[in-house]
């Protein structure tokens, strides 16, 4: 029984991955999102590589609040068995000493721009725009 959990559709379940305590140390981080028919016994088959992000490569950039990921969940990749189970890896350079992320399929996501402040759109806090 395979379901339409909305690839493709507008709107569509969307990968939310999101830095929730500073990483630090090591080199780089990127992510990989997979996908695993069942195996027939409830639990998954082989994973095929569906998407993979860029690395970051410089760790100060893995600040609280940073998006690791923000795309709409993938279709299966060509040749690639319906997947019922999705795993999401760390691709994980150097040792890193500290840090945390929050994963999370989601039918909505905040896609607002952070300024280096840490505000919204660049605006810092406490400024009042007039409509």
């Amino acid at each position: 029984g395979a379901r339409d959990i909305g690839t493709g559709d507008d709107p569509s379940l969307k990968l939310s991955v999101i830095v929730t305590t500073a990483i630090t140390g090591g080199t780089s981080l990127g992510l990989i999102l997979a996908g695993a028919p069942d195996n027939g016994s409830g639990a998954p088959g082989s994973y095929t590589t569906m998407w993979q992000s860029p690395a970051v490569v410089v760790e100060a950039n893995l600040l609280a609040g940073t998006q690791l990921a923000n795309i709409d969940v993938p279709r299966p990749a060509p040749g690639q068995v319906l997947p019922r189970y999705l795993r999401l890896s760390f691709v994980s350079v150097g040792t890193h000493s500290a840090g945390a992320v929050q994963a999370n399929i989601v039918i909505d996501r905040d896609d607002q721009v952070l300024a280096t402040t840490g505000a919204y759109s660049g605006y810092p806090a406490g400024i009042t725009v007039a409509n």
